[in-house]
């Protein structure tokens, strides 16, 4: 597989996955993220390469270019917005690239555990999460299920 060479991350907090990106050979890096505070730190203090984190709500974030990569590591599941912000993300994605997304399903836990209003604010299941990603226009390529099952690892490709 080939590596990435533009990449963006939603949600990105201080920077842990864009720093393992950037020394994986990703050559530039966009991330937003609400924390202010994580965005300084990524900007700041992480040492990564080709990096520029903006502090805002994704919501306003206005998409200027597509890129290789899209990542949303435990975003959607936070988001007032998700089928708006999965098209946007999805409107991110090169032509043949892809969007990364890791996020817990409602219907596989058990135990309960995520269940934790207020810092969820979508709780997906299975089948809704999987036709929203599809309705979208991604072909899902992977679908690991990721911790205890319920935070599945999800690679969308947009077609060619």
């Amino acid at each position: 597989m080939k590596i990435p060479e533009t990449m963006f991350e939603v949600g990105g907090n201080v920077g842990w996955f864009a720093k393992a990106a950037s020394e994986y050979g990703v050559k530039e890096i966009d991330a937003v993220d609400l924390n202010p505070l994580s965005v300084e730190i990524a900007n700041t203090k992480m040492g990564i390469a080709n990096y520029a984190g903006v502090a805002m709500d994704f919501a306003e974030y206005p998409p200027h270019r597509q890129y290789d990569l899209v990542v949303a590591l435990d975003y959607l599941e936070h988001t007032y917005t998700p089928w708006a912000d999965l098209q946007k993300l999805t409107s991110m994605v090169t032509p043949g690239g892809v969007l990364l997304i890791k996020t817990f399903l409602d219907d596989k836990d058990t135990n309960r555990e995520m269940l934790a209003p207020p810092t969820h604010a979508i709780h997906w299941t299975t089948p809704v999460l999987r036709g929203a990603i599809e309705r979208t226009g991604l072909v899902i390529r992977h679908w690991a299920d990721g911790y205890k099952g319920f935070m599945p690892e999800i690679i969308a490709q947009k077609p060619q």
